[in-house]
């Protein structure tokens, strides 16, 4: 029996587009630099193998110069703050609910005048309600999937022996070469004029993430102490917050990888 324009919602409203935010709003709620979440996003899209995770977009500094910086959609900022801490990933999930909250209230009073129009409201609060429980799912399963890497890291924290790098990329289930790669390029480890032995940056050292493993060896003139870099508890679990799901470029762990620490 076909409806009557008496069975169709009298008022409807329009809904906003999906809330984005900017890779300025992200810098702002973690305390991370813009640039380096753009950098970050940049190589979750080399990762996924292609773009589609941005928009170029602007904003204005303190000084009110004109800098870069990328709008993203949902999917994007979830993938995006998967290699976050805990902390920083609760504040942009909490600031994504607070935007999805603002999309989903009335806005804009819609009156259908035909029947037409009534049915296309209809569905597209039938589309709206779906796209609520889409959210709801894809949030849940997010949780799901990082719940094992969560519970690997509460573990490392929880343990207290310190790891050669070789042994850190194993438990990370990554490479070795490409693990002292990952560490070097973000000021973790060092090598005096870019040769001998790796060394811990003393600010990786002074907040325990690593440490040195001294060992005596011999030269001409004499016994010198040298340094082994060990990666502590609390350094493989952060190591292990910056890689869960987005493993960027390092791979899996290879058999026989046993590149020296």
């Amino acid at each position: 029996m076909p409806m009557s324009l008496t069975t169709m919602p009298a008022v409807a409203h329009l809904r906003p587009a999906s809330p984005t935010m900017t890779t300025k709003e992200v810098a702002d709620l973690t305390g991370k630099k813009s640039h380096n979440v753009m950098r970050d996003v940049r190589r979750i899209e080399a990762a996924l193998g292609g773009g589609g995770l941005k928009s170029e977009a602007t904003y204005l500094d303190e000084q009110g110069k004109e800098l870069p910086c990328y709008t993203l959609d949902r999917k994007a900022i979830m993938v995006l703050v998967s290699g976050y801490s805990i902390p920083l990933r609760a504040s942009i999930i909490d600031r994504l609910d607070e935007l999805e909250r603002a999309a989903a209230a009335p806005m804009v009073p819609v009156v259908p005048l035909t029947y037409p129009e009534a049915l296309r409201l209809a569905a597209d609060a039938s589309e709206e309600a779906e796209r609520q429980r889409a959210l709801a799912d894809d949030r849940q399963r997010v949780i799901e999937a990082q719940a094992p890497a969560v519970a690997v890291v509460e573990r490392i924290r929880a343990s207290d022996a310190t790891l050669s790098v070789t042994e850190a990329a194993k438990m990370l289930k990554v490479q070795t070469k490409p693990l002292f790669t990952f560490m070097q390029e973000r000021g973790w480890i060092f090598r005096k004029g870019g040769r001998g032995r790796w060394q811990g940056s003393s600010k990786i050292l002074a907040q325990g993430l690593l440490a040195h493993d001294g060992f005596p060896v011999m030269t001409a003139t004499g016994p010198v102490e040298a340094y082994t870099v060990k990666v502590t508890p609390k350094g493989v679990a952060r190591l292990a917050a910056l890689l869960v799901g987005v493993q960027l470029d390092l791979g899996l762990a290879a058999e026989g990888d046993s590149n020296a620490a």
